[in-house]
């Protein structure tokens, strides 16, 4: 047998071994076994308390306290007390002895040995833990160590893992340090402030920094605009600074440094659990306002930087408290006049003007930002009426940090923080009623000029360096480039300052909307006809520029009035018709304009550069019309009493008419303006839909060359079908029933789509002509290009439609469906063209299965279910395309549409679903993760049960109430039980969603039938439910699920409290493996027998945790242990 000095050696070689780069996977993995058998010893840890003693390498002396770390987490109970007494003095006596000299991890480590030692001995067999912390931490030579220590004890007892100790041991140590809090901060506040002090006597001992390096204490008034002087007169002063220039650009010593980072730490994370009391005093939140400033100057180095951090991580993790004692509020008073010091810090260079910037660091301007986001959401409300805080000086500083953030990203954080001010605005004048304009004035300087500024900001002529930086072609997960997202973000600011403000808002709004306007119009001057195309005499660099800018800045200001719509619809119609008017029209015009002048054609000396702009402009005039479409239609209602407004009203669709459908008709217009174009000429058709469009030439010549949309882009193509179909569809507004002319728009629908859908009817023809798979692949294209066509009309009528229109279409249609029904075994091996069939179809049974009747519908429905073989589904899950995953998902849902059909004629449907489902799709599905399918097939199987329920159960519950014998009947018995065993089996899954979605089904039935008292659910099902619930909960894999699996075990177990306390939890630990019959007696004596919801869950919560920790400690123990 090898001596420990031999296997230290070993040990060490293998070690050096493992981590050099030279060794291959496959040795590491030998080395791994054997050092993974030797720390499986039971008596390995006495090896390697010799081996951390007599070694310096770095390795072992991690292997070991990992070893030690181990028997210390699983096997501490096991131990004799004579060796934990061992294990403990030599791993403290290496760590005191040796802390200064070991590298930090290991350090560390050592530390985290004892303290996870402590967790379990303390105050019992380790009395003076605590006290050897606060000793260590009183003297120079170990306060580092100590303040490890002291944070490690903070992480590792007051918030342990779940089942790393049982539930009484948590209480209990969280109850023993909250008796110790007070000392802790008092220690680690005389900390800081003797480290700052011996900063500043290092400090003032050291000549000061050049004056090069001196910031001015002046400050200029904020001459951003007229409205906001008095806003920067009034609020223009600045206290003086907690820290002088010295102490604040005087680098912290090395030692110091340590010290104050890691005391902050501590208080940081005490400050995460402890509550709100007197232990919190002000001299600790002076003293971390001091370190805080450190983040304010750009001169400071790194380490003074990350201190200020750190400190303002201390003052966010106070702020997130939302609980707070009316004894604490004057003490977060003064907390946030501190606060206010520090903003004052921050921008008292700033002049105002958007182009000075903070040259601080960006995680500090994170915090800080963090810091008055939670300020203003959780405490505003505390203070905002205090005359002790100045509010305004408060909203006038954030003013200016905002506009000074050095990035975009920290500039969008402010927008965050003043989103949030607006929120709290708009909920306290809800609340408002005598007083609510002299609240409004109040604050009405400080947001229009931050409106007035953001508007700025997102100008081009203002603003160009900048926003050109941002990328305006890479789209990111919200399909929205870097530019786009800056702007929204910018614009939803405004908007919500335009809901309070509207008509100063709108005069803001207004004089550079003209300006922009007027260049855009002022283009037709400069462009000459020449050949092979037009050209833009605008040659100077400076005149494209400015061109440009004044190009990108009105599609910004278009976009700017597209979403301040609503100020114009619904209750504010009246009071702003005039305005509406006004603005729509001058919308119209510049749309009008576009189409005419087609600037997109043009050539010039920055083609690349102005066709884009260009674009721009003409799609967003186009999309800020559409944003109207609600007020039009308001307006042409209004119109019709009025001569002069009905002509005004007409003239405005006769201008969008004139915009859109020369696009339509015309080639090679971009995609972007197409779309544009496509989407108004719906809002135009279906939310407007006046009576006299049917009769405009252009309208009827768009309806004539229907054929020629098919060179349109796919969408542009739905969006025009789709409007020109609905016009003729949908009631005309404002027109009476016996003069909507159904007729005529009947035989011009049938008209427009025999041009759209014909060729589906010749190629089907030529197919079945020539009979062969050749002939069918040629048809494929134009069969599913038609499908898409008819399933998006089907499928938008489904909302607006009424009944004569739901007639129409189906009359409109009638010849293709039969036609498509007949295709569809055709098509069956072709998931692509059956996917078609099958969305084509659920669209139908949606929106027209009464006009298709009763008889045609069961047809449909046969058809399908006798094409849908269980070789079909394999055939279809088995495919890597996406259409094989997607045909069985629409086919769910076409059958999730019969389930819900109220109708008798559907019912006798359901056991061949129900057969359908659970022998043939559910057995596939039931063995691969299909996490799209899925859903779909519990749906199915859940509203089976919902709204069938007398399928299963005949009896009412007022019935089953009144005859036990009723209560028990039970028809389709092993249907039922197969749908309940599948929704047993995907709670043993890992897919979250499917999981979450099943156990509110479950509990959903349980509300309206109530499930878990049916006696068969009872007496079958329940304890199988509630125990692998209860096991969901042990293997913590579902955690973020944790509160509705409680509440689905209370409600379980509600059927029969005495019966789950006394029967169930006996049965249930009788049966689990790795705890002994104490610790069962245990667990069932310590699970109180609660019966209201919160005492069930906070015991069920307990239980749970006591379990899995016995299991832990059971489990790691070495044969022949005694347990606890």
């Amino acid at each position: 047998m090898s001596t420990d000095a031999e296997s230290l050696v070993a040990l060490e070689k293998l070690l050096q071994e493992f981590y050099a780069p030279s060794t291959d996977n496959i040795r590491k993995k030998q080395i791994e076994e054997i050092l993974t058998r030797f720390s499986e010893q039971q008596f390995a840890w006495k090896h390697c308390l010799y081996f951390l003693a007599n070694t310096n390498n770095e390795y072992a002396l991690m292997f070991c306290l990992n070893v030690v770390e181990n028997v210390v987490k699983h096997q501490w109970m096991g131990v004799k007390s004579d060796d934990r007494l061992l294990i403990r003095t030599t791993i403290y006596h290496l760590l005191h002895v040796g802390h200064a000299t070991v590298s930090g991890f290991v350090r560390n480590k050592m530390a985290k040995a004892i303290v996870l030692i402590a967790r379990l001995d303390w105050p019992h067999a380790f009395p003076d833990f605590f006290s050897n912390i606060l000793s260590l931490c009183q003297q120079r030579e170990t306060v580092i160590l100590g303040l490890v220590l002291l944070q490690l004890t903070s992480e590792e007892l007051a918030s342990p893992r779940e089942g790393e100790l049982s539930t009484g041991r948590r209480n209990e140590l969280f109850q023993l340090l909250l008796h110790q809090v007070p000392g802790i901060l008092t220690l680690l506040t005389n900390l800081l402030e003797t480290s700052l002090e011996r900063h500043r006597a290092s400090a003032t001992a050291t000549p000061p920094p050049s004056p090069s390096h001196q910031r001015s204490s002046s400050e200029k008034l904020l001459a951003i605009t007229s409205i906001k002087q008095r806003l920067r007169q009034e609020h223009r002063s600045s206290s003086s600074s907690i820290l002088s220039s010295p102490i604040r650009y005087h680098r912290f010593d090395p030692h110091l440094y340590h010290i104050c980072s890691l005391t902050l730490g501590c208080i940081m994370h005490l400050f995460s659990w402890i509550p709100l009391s007197a232990s919190i005093t002000p001299s600790i939140i002076q003293v971390i306002f001091r370190f805080a400033e450190f983040g304010c100057e750009p001169h400071t180095d790194e380490n003074q930087r990350h201190l200020g951090e750190s400190a303002m991580n201390c003052v966010n993790e106070l702020l997130t408290k939302n609980c707070v004692p009316p004894e604490f509020e004057e003490f977060l008073l003064l907390m946030f006049n501190q606060t206010l010091h520090l903003l004052q810090c921050l921008t008292k260079d700033c002049d105002g003007k958007t182009s000075t910037e903070l040259h601080l660091h960006d995680t500090y301007l994170d915090k800080f930002t963090e810091f008055l986001l939670l300020f203003i959401r959780l405490h505003l409300r505390r203070f905002e009426a205090n005359p002790q805080f100045p509010t305004m000086n408060f909203l006038a500083l954030v003013f200016r940090y905002t506009f000074a953030q050095p990035t975009n990203e920290g500039f969008f954080n402010c927008l965050g923080v003043w989103s949030e001010f607006l929120d709290y605005l708009d909920v306290k004048l809800g609340e408002r009623s005598t007083d609510r304009n002299a609240y409004l004035n109040r604050y009405e300087e400080v947001l229009l000029s931050l409106a007035s500024d953001i508007l700025k900001k997102l100008q081009f002529r203002f603003n160009q360096s900048q926003l050109d930086l941002l990328d305006d072609d890479m789209l990111d997960d919200d399909f929205k480039t870097e530019w786009q997202y800056f702007l929204t973000e910018c614009l939803e600011t405004v908007a919500k300052v335009t809901q309070l403000y509207p008509v100063q808002m709108f005069n803001l709004l207004y004089e550079p909307f003209q300006e922009y306007m007027t260049v855009y119009f002022d283009l037709e001057r400069y462009i000459t006809d020449v050949q092979p195309k037009r050209q833009l005499n605008v040659t100077a660099e400076n005149d494209c520029r400015r061109l440009h800018c004044a190009m990108r800045d009105l599609s910004s200001f278009l976009q700017a009035y597209g979403r301040l719509s609503n100020h114009f619809v619904g209750e504010n119609f009246q009071q702003t018709i005039q305005a509406g008017c006004m603005l729509v029209e001058r919308l119209i015009q510049i749309a009008v304009y576009g189409t005419k002048m087609k600037l997109y054609e043009i050539g010039s000396t920055i083609k690349n550069v102005l066709e884009g702009d260009f674009i721009e402009v003409h799609a967003q005039s186009m999309a800020a019309v559409k944003a109207y479409s609600c007020w039009l239609n308001q307006y042409c209602q209004h119109s019709q009493s009025d001569e002069e407004q009905r002509l005004r009203c007409e003239r405005m669709i006769a201008g969008l008419l004139d915009t859109i459908i020369p696009l339509m008709l015309e080639e090679s217009v971009p995609e972007k303006i197409l779309i544009s174009a496509a989407h108004l000429l719906l809002s135009l058709c279906t939310t407007v839909r006046p009576a006299y469009l049917y009769h405009n030439p252009l309208v009827q010549k768009l309806y004539q060359d229907g054929l020629k949309i098919g060179s349109c882009p796919p969408e542009v193509e739905l969006l025009t079908c789709r409007s020109l179909s609905h016009y003729l569809l949908l009631p005309w507004l404002g027109v009476q029933e016996t003069k909507q002319d159904w007729e005529t728009r009947s035989k011009s629908l049938s008209m427009f789509l025999t041009r759209l859908l014909g060729g589906m009817k010749t190629v089907c023809e030529l197919s079945g002509q020539q009979s062969n798979q050749a002939s069918l692949e040629n048809a494929k294209w134009c069969i599913n290009h038609s499908l898409s066509i008819m399933s998006d009309i089907v499928e938008s009528l489904a909302v607006d439609g009424v009944s004569r229109s739901k007639q129409i279409c189906h009359a409109a249609l009638q010849e293709y469906i039969h036609l498509s029904l007949c295709l569809v075994p055709a098509f069956v091996q072709d998931y692509e063209t059956t996917h078609h069939f099958l969305g084509f179809f659920l669209a139908l049974f949606k929106t027209l299965r009464v006009q298709m009747g009763p008889e045609f519908v069961e047809k449909v429905i046969q058809t399908f279910l006798n094409l849908f073989t269980r070789d079909l589904i394999l055939d279809s899950l088995h495919q890597d395309s996406a259409y094989g995953h997607q045909l069985i998902d629409r086919f769910l849902k076409l059958l999730l549409v019969i389930v819900q059909e109220p109708g008798s004629s559907f019912r006798k449907f359901l056991p061949s679903i129900l057969d359908l489902c659970l022998t043939q799709i559910y057995p596939v599905l039931s063995i691969r993760d299909s996490p799209d399918v899925k859903p779909s097939l519990f749906e199915v199987l859940y509203q089976c049960l919902q709204l069938n329920w007398r399928l299963f159960f005949p009896n009412s519950v007022l019935e089953a109430v009144n005859n036990a014998a009723a209560a028990e009947k039970v028809e389709n018995r092993e249907q039922f039980m197969q749908v309940m065993q599948a929704f047993g089996q995907s709670f043993l899954q890992t897919d979250l969603t499917l999981f979450r979605l099943n156990l509110e089904r479950l509990e959903s039935l349980n509300v309206k039938h109530n499930l878990y008292q049916r006696p068969i659910f009872r007496s079958l099902m329940l304890n199988q439910f509630i125990s692998v619930l209860l096991q969901t909960l042990l293997q913590r894999s579902h955690n973020l699920l944790q509160d509705e699996i409680s509440h689905a075990i209370y409600n379980m177990a509600s059927v029969d409290f005495g019966s789950f306390y006394q029967v169930f939890i006996p049965e249930f630990l009788g049966v689990m493996k790795g705890i002994d019959d104490h610790q069962k007696a245990a667990l069932i004596q310590l699970f109180h027998s609660e019966t209201d919801l919160p005492s069930f869950v906070q015991n069920l919560h307990s239980f749970v945790n006591d379990l899995r920790f016995f299991h832990l400690c059971s489990t790691s123990l070495p044969e022949g242990s005694i347990r606890l």
